[in-house]
């Protein structure tokens, strides 16, 4: 791709796309993009919300989390984006629908680093020695309503609209076996969903694995003190304006959020 129609794209990306539950797929706007194409956008664009005063906080995983497996059906291609300071949503703060028709939750185990990772190549007892300490989370994401978006959209737009909640306390990796813990979603005290970790690529570490060395082709890697949503636990679970919904772990705590139209 050339430089005018790389920088074109960018343009049109943040000034239509970003942020905003539209539906507007990348793939039809510019059918040739190739999902690394999508990518290599993605840390532009990246590094336009840093220079805009954003901060770059971690990642997110999605697409191996948990969920009804079909027999005999290909896994999806799991997608990884960037988590910004600007998506943490702090309870008792309220999240906004803010125009988006739907709206879903995720119970999910963050991942917190106190070493730098960068791939290819890392294994699960590579990440597990990188690990500060485990957050109960919860992933909000807006939903268009839609058709099903594109790889390519997905590459550019995973986490850069939505939120999380990270619950407390933050526990010690230490004696807890992540593909062994267990979550529980509740919205409005009514239990909607359950899972274990082992939902999450056999174990939440292993999806840690992915993101850094998947992001290692783009030249991107995991700096101390990020965290990576690993992905959902419980499988998705709507809500509307006035639930309060919460996620509750064995062992990690648990996160809240409260929503308003």
């Amino acid at each position: 791709m050339d430089a005018a129609k790389e920088l074109a794209l960018l343009d049109w990306i943040d000034n239509e796309l970003f942020g905003k539950p539209t539906g507007i797929d990348i793939a039809k706007h510019a059918p040739e993009l190739t999902l690394d194409d999508a990518y290599r956008l993605r840390v532009k664009l990246l590094a336009r919300r840093v220079a805009k005063g954003d901060v770059h906080v971690g990642y997110k995983i999605a697409g191996g989390g948990s969920g009804i497996k079909v027999a005999g059906a290909e896994p999806p291609s799991p997608t990884v984006g960037p988590l910004m300071r600007s998506g943490l949503v702090y309870p008792p703060d309220t999240y906004s629908f803010a125009g988006s028709p739907k709206v879903i939750v995720e119970a999910e185990i963050a991942v917190m680093l106190k070493k730098d990772l960068m791939g290819p190549g890392l294994t699960q007892r590579e990440v597990l020695a990188a690990v500060e300490g485990y957050f109960p989370a919860i992933e909000i994401v807006p939903q268009t309503g839609g058709p099903k978006a594109s790889a390519q959209a997905r590459a550019l737009a995973t986490k850069f609209s939505g939120g999380i909640v990270l619950g407390t306390p933050l526990s010690s990796p230490h004696g807890i076996d992540l593909a062994m813990e267990a979550a529980m979603m509740s919205v409005n005290g009514e239990p909607k969903a359950a899972g274990t970790g082992i939902n999450i690529m056999g174990n939440p570490l292993n999806a840690v694995a992915e993101v850094a060395n998947m992001m290692s082709k783009y030249g991107e890697g995991l700096k101390a003190g990020m965290v990576i949503m690993t992905g959902t636990v419980t499988g998705l679970t709507p809500v509307a304006p006035g639930d309060y919904v919460e996620a509750s772990f064995t062992r990690l705590g648990r996160a809240t959020a409260r929503f308003v139209a």
